[in-house]
């Protein structure tokens, strides 16, 4: 649970992985390094998001600040790495703003 105003600090996912939001919530994506360069996201109750991780290269470090007054939970699975970085997948069920998600379905 991330509360009002939280933050996950930087971190890299080192394996594939799906993120389940079963509420709403409101919160940005940033890359140390680049406090310029940030992604809003704001998903409907049950979004969806899968990433396959590429092993061969470096995994992005990034923070998550949760923007909004309400607690949320988010769901996390993780499994083993692809050999190779794959576009991002969603269910659409949630917009990007100022910012991209590549393959975004």
């Amino acid at each position: 649970m991330l509360e009002p105003e939280g933050m996950y600090d930087v971190h890299q996912h080192h394996h594939d992985y799906v993120i389940l939001c079963p509420g709403r919530r409101q919160a940005v994506t940033q890359r140390p390094g680049n406090p310029d360069r940030e992604t809003s996201l704001a998903p409907e109750p049950g979004f969806m998001w899968f990433q396959a991780v590429d092993t061969a290269k470096p995994l992005i470090s990034h923070r998550v600040r949760k923007v909004s007054d309400t607690a949320v939970t988010h769901y996390i699975i993780e499994r083993s790495p692809s050999e190779k970085r794959l576009p991002a997948e969603t269910n659409s069920r949630g917009p990007f703003v100022n910012g991209t998600c590549e393959g975004r379905k």
